[in-house]
């Protein structure tokens, strides 16, 4: 064993006249190393994206939501809610009614369109997403407002200031004369969710002041259920569409978001392909820099020869070679991964547009599982890859490299 090893230092580490095969060496540990860190951090990144937008979508949004077909509004709120509750009790953490109407919103001159969204005061009790970082919750049956972050800074609006809400009521009609709804709104706080859908358009009001101000009575737009697991979300929306009455519609969360859960599903299919084509890097690599270092130690392999060695021998001296390359590659790219992650989340380098992601960080969840995945393909490709150069090796012939040595 320790003849192998002399051997395998000579030809690895043995700087007399090696210069370009250490390049060549070090092209291939660097190729290796930045297709695993590449890969490491694709799939961090992707497990990261998937988990925070699951969870932030779980805890904002309904699990089960029921609205009117047609936006019609659904009479009588509070016996459909006993209702609902009848139907599911047993799975239900909690039914929030809730209204939603559009309208402007402006404050000197600046005026965007937001979502006004009638809610109850315990609404955030269940509701742990959102996060009041400024002022507080409104007051019941007043004309009080709880601004996204995004929506107030582009209002320029803080904590008591008053804003002019202006909306259509539900008689308005275009074709005639009714009159727009104009109302003062006093901001009693500022949330903050991590969504673009959240923070961007929508303004909390009190549910009943809501009810007030477009003449509701004692309707609402639908009902917000959150439920204590998903597993049987789709038969329990099942359940209520066949109980409840028109104009209840029924939508689940997978439902509501299919796009964004098809569109997740959507980015690891090409891991596959990706992972190929590391693969082909480093094989490509591996393969050129062992051919390089058969080619300079053809005088020592001839020898080698002379002296007895066998050609399995030689096999394993080439193989180990091409096993430490790998190793080594396997190595520096973990720890670039690493690196390049502690990087991220420290400074938050990369920032996404939260109108298209979602999130406005780039969301990286590292697991030992994408590691070991990862480390294992790549030195199952390496020992492969480094057979074909090693039976090239060990078939040189110590006639021919006397010859021409």
């Amino acid at each position: 064993m320790r003849f192998y090893l002399l051997i395998i230092k000579n030809i690895l580490f043995s700087k007399k006249e090696r210069k370009f095969v250490n390049i060549f060496i070090s092209i291939a540990i660097g190729g290796i190393a930045l297709g695993v860190a590449t890969l490491i951090i694709a799939l961090s990144v992707l497990n990261g994206y998937e988990k925070l937008v699951t969870k932030k979508l779980l805890q904002l949004d309904a699990h089960i939501q029921i609205t009117g077909f047609g936006n019609k509004p659904l009479s009588d709120y509070q016996k459909t809610e006993a209702q609902i509750f009848r139907l599911i009790k047993n799975d239900i953490i909690s039914i929030q009614p809730f209204i939603s109407k559009v309208g402007i919103l402006g404050k000197r001159g600046i005026k965007e369109g937001i979502t006004l969204y009638g809610i109850r005061q315990n609404y955030f009790d269940s509701n742990k997403g959102f996060q009041i970082i400024k002022g507080r919750i409104f007051s019941a049956n007043s004309n009080q407002v709880i601004l996204g972050k995004s929506i107030a800074g582009k209002l320029l609006a803080g904590v008591g200031d008053t804003l002019k809400l202006f909306a259509i009521s539900n008689e308005a009609d275009f074709f005639n004369n009714s009159a727009p709804i104009v109302e003062n709104l006093v901001v009693s706080g500022i949330f903050e969710s991590g969504m673009s859908k959240f923070d961007e358009s929508f303004a909390l009001v009190d549910l009943n002041s809501l009810q007030n101000i477009f003449t509701m009575q004692h309707a609402v737009s639908g009902f917000e259920i959150k439920l204590s697991s998903l597993n049987n979300v789709d038969s329990l929306a099942n359940l209520l569409q066949e109980n409840l009455r028109y104009p209840a519609y029924v939508k689940t969360i997978f439902q509501n978001y299919k796009a964004i859960f098809t569109w997740i599903e959507l980015q690891k299919k090409p891991i596959p392909i990706i992972l190929a084509l590391i693969i082909l890097v480093a094989v490509f690599n591996i393969i050129s820099t062992l051919l390089m270092i058969v080619i300079e130690k053809s005088g020592l392999i001839g020898t080698l020869r002379i002296l007895g060695a066998r050609q399995l021998q030689i096999v394993f001296i080439f193989l180990v070679q091409g096993v430490v390359i790998g190793i080594a590659g396997i190595f520096f790219g973990n720890i670039l991964a690493l690196l390049l992650m502690k990087i991220q989340t420290s400074f938050n380098v990369i920032t996404l547009p939260s109108t298209v992601y979602f999130v406005s960080e780039v969301p990286l969840f590292y697991q030992l599982w994408i590691s070991v995945l990862v480390s294992a393909i790549t030195f199952c490709v390496t020992l492969i890859v480094s057979v074909l150069p090693s039976f090239i090796a060990s078939r040189i012939q110590p006639v021919t490299t006397l010859r021409f040595s």
